[in-house]
């Protein structure tokens, strides 16, 4: 098995533990930025919505393509946003975590679903089960885009409908919700036609993240550091009971490996004696 350290070893025996430290250590390596974080399947939109955000139209800054793009979270800054573009879920165990690791850092996180698919896909609900058990303030940092608005012109309500009604029965409070096509943002853009911009959602969603941005900077680092804080506390204290239990196994298992080794003692000593005690017997009878 080789050489394991404690952290690693306390991570695979504890999920819990696990959990927390990936959100400490999330929050450990963020930047002051307000961090906005995408998600969703591979083949979502996710890419080309982050290039319509940050301005990309032309020349894309995050890669896109119907292949696997994204393999790690990759990040630009435009002010005082972090972008942040993760894996796809559902390509790979290896990817989810990834995004995992991308999305405990965002303070907004965005959950793209392309329209193409009709409703919302089991696997992408118990992703959202995931975000939920790791972020419990997760309500308020989620933002929905379904995306591809202008490819699905039959049905389009009908699945935009179905998604609102599933996300009711998950989530307590309404969840802002955005339909998008990022076609129509860059055709409207590249020939001045406002009202086609208008109608690829960016602008609206846009003005939204904007909103939220401005609304939560003035709270965002003293939040991030009373949440360390508290993660703190529950990782050391954590350590501490793990140790106190390994002690507690460790002191268990000498005292039993001396009491095998006293009754070893005994039975060589046994032996030994049973031994000396023949040997003379069998010269004698030799004489």
């Amino acid at each position: 098995m080789g050489n394991i350290d404690g952290l690693t070893l306390m991570q695979r025996e504890d999920p819990s533990f696990a959990e927390h430290y990936l959100r400490w250590e999330s929050i450990r390596q963020t930047s002051a930025s307000h961090q906005v974080a995408i998600c969703g399947l591979m083949n979502a939109g996710k890419s080309a919505l982050l290039n319509m955000l940050t301005g990309h139209l032309e020349q894309e800054y995050f890669a896109t393509g119907a292949s696997r793009t994204t393999a790690d979270v990759q990040s630009m800054t435009t002010e005082n946003i972090d972008w942040l573009d993760t894996p796809g879920i559902d390509a790979s165990d290896s990817d989810d975590h990834t995004a995992l690791r991308g999305i405990l850092r965002a303070d907004s996180v965005l959950f793209a679903h392309t329209l193409r698919t009709g409703t919302l896909e089991q696997v992408e609900l118990d992703f959202l089960a995931t975000l939920m058990r790791h972020i419990p303030a997760l309500p308020q940092r989620l933002i929905v885009v379904l995306t591809h608005a202008d490819s699905v012109e039959t049905h389009q309500q009908e699945s935009i409908d179905s998604i609102t009604r599933i996300l009711s029965t998950r989530f307590a409070e309404q969840l802002p919700l955005f339909v998008t096509s990022s076609p129509r943002f860059i055709k409207g853009t590249l020939t001045n036609k406002p009202r086609l911009v208008q109608r690829s959602g960016i602008p609206q969603l846009l003005a939204a993240i904007t909103t939220r941005v401005s609304r939560a900077n003035a709270s965002l680092v003293s939040g991030r550091a009373l949440e360390k804080v508290h993660l703190d506390i529950m990782l050391k204290g954590a350590i501490t009971e793990a140790l106190a239990q390994r002690e507690e196994k460790l002191s268990a298992l000498m005292l039993q490996h001396k009491e095998e080794e006293k009754a070893f003692r005994k039975a060589a000593k046994q032996l030994l004696n049973a031994l000396r005690q023949r040997i003379p017997d069998e010269n004698k009878s030799d004489i």
